[in-house]
C-alpha cells in the first residue's frame, strides 16, 4: 500500500477475517459511503446493494428517458467505480485484493457480493454463548466506571452489545431495562433500593413501562424513560458528591475484555487509555 493509499484510509482495512470483523468493517464501510450522494440521489451505499438509480434492486428508481437518460447512466458507472474502489482500498489482505481486482474489477456491487458470500458467516452456537457471558458480565463498574455519564454511556453499550446479536437473538425492551437497573443497583447503594424496587414491580405497576395499548411494545418496559430518569438521577449524585468518581475496573477474564474492545470497533476503551 502505498503512502497516497494510506493518506486516503477513512477506516481501519479488512484484513480478511470472517464473522464479526467482517460485520463492524462492513457497517463502516456503508456508513462512509452512505456520506457521497451524487446528482441522481443515489448514495454510493446504494449502489453497493444495486438499490441506486437504474440498480436491479426491488426499491431501485429507474432510470429517467430523454436527455437525462444518458447523465444518469454515467453517473451510475462512476457510482460502481467508486465503491469498488472505497471497498478495495479499505483492504488489507493482498490475496483478498487480488480476488477483487481479478474478479469484480470497478464493480463495487459484486465485490460486496462476494465479500458478503465469502466473510458474513453465521454466528454459531458458541459464538452466541459467549455473546451471553458478554452480556452477563457486563455492569457499570467494570466497563464504564463511576462519573457524570456512567448511566447514558452504560445504556448505551447494552444497546450497542444487543445490537451486535442475530436478530432472533435480541434482547427486548424488558430485559434492556432489567440489566440497566441490575447494573445500577450493583454499583450503588444510594439507588440500590429504588431501583430494586423498579425491577420487581409486577407488570401494569412498574414506573417505567408503556401502556397496554401501545402499538409496538404494550406492557413492555420503557428502556428509554428508565436510562434517562437515572441519567439525570446520577448526575445529580455526582455532582454531589454522593457517588465518587472511578475508572472502569480492569476486567480477570480477558475473552470478555477482547469482546469488549471488538464491540467498541477497536476504539480506545474508556477510562483506561485515553479513551472516550
Amino acid at each position: 500500500m502505498s503512502d497516497k493509499d494510506k493518506d486516503d484510509i477513512l477506516f481501519s482495512p479488512f484484513d480478511a477475517t470472517p464473522g464479526e470483523k467482517y460485520r463492524q468493517w462492513r457497517q463502516h464501510l456503508f456508513s462512509h459511503a452512505a456520506t457521497k450522494t451524487d446528482e441522481s440521489g443515489s448514495s454510493l451505499a446504494d449502489a453497493l446493494t444495486d438499490s441506486d438509480m437504474g440498480g436491479a434492486a426491488a426499491a431501485a428508481p429507474p432510470l429517467p428517458g430523454g436527455a437525462q437518460r444518458d447523465k444518469m447512466e454515467r453517473l451510475r458507472r462512476a457510482r460502481a467505480k467508486a465503491g469498488y474502489a472505497l471497498i478495495y482500498k479499505h483492504i488489507s489482505d493482498g490475496d483478498l485484493r487480488t480476488i477483487l481486482y481479478n474478479q469484480h474489477f470497478q464493480n463495487g456491487h459484486g465485490a460486496l457480493q462476494y465479500l458478503d458470500a465469502a466473510y458474513d458467516t453465521p454466528i454459531t452456537r458458541s459464538e452466541l454463548r459467549e455473546m451471553d457471558k458478554l452480556w452477563t458480565e457486563l455492569s457499570i463498574a467494570r466497563d464504564v466506571g463511576v462519573g457524570s455519564d456512567s448511566v447514558s454511556r452504560f445504556a448505551k453499550l447494552l444497546q450497542r452489545v444487543n445490537s451486535q446479536r442475530p436478530a432472533a437473538n435480541r434482547h427486548g425492551n424488558d430485559e434492556l431495562c432489567e440489566k440497566l437497573l441490575e447494573a445500577i443497583a450493583d454499583s450503588s447503594r444510594h439507588f440500590n433500593e429504588g431501583a430494586m424496587r423498579e425491577y420487581n414491580a409486577p407488570q401494569g405497576q412498574r414506573q417505567f413501562e408503556y401502556a397496554g395499548g401501545h402499538p409496538l411494545f404494550p406492557n413492555q418496559r420503557n428502556f428509554a424513560a428508565c436510562a434517562q430518569y437515572y441519567d439525570n438521577l446520577w448526575r445529580q449524585a455526582v455532582k454531589a458528591k454522593i457517588l465518587s468518581i472511578t475508572a472502569p475496573l480492569a476486567r480477570a477474564d480477558a475473552a470478555v475484555d477482547d469482546a469488549l474492545r471488538v464491540a467498541h470497533c477497536g476504539a480506545a476503551w474508556p477510562g483506561r487509555s485515553g479513551g472516550v
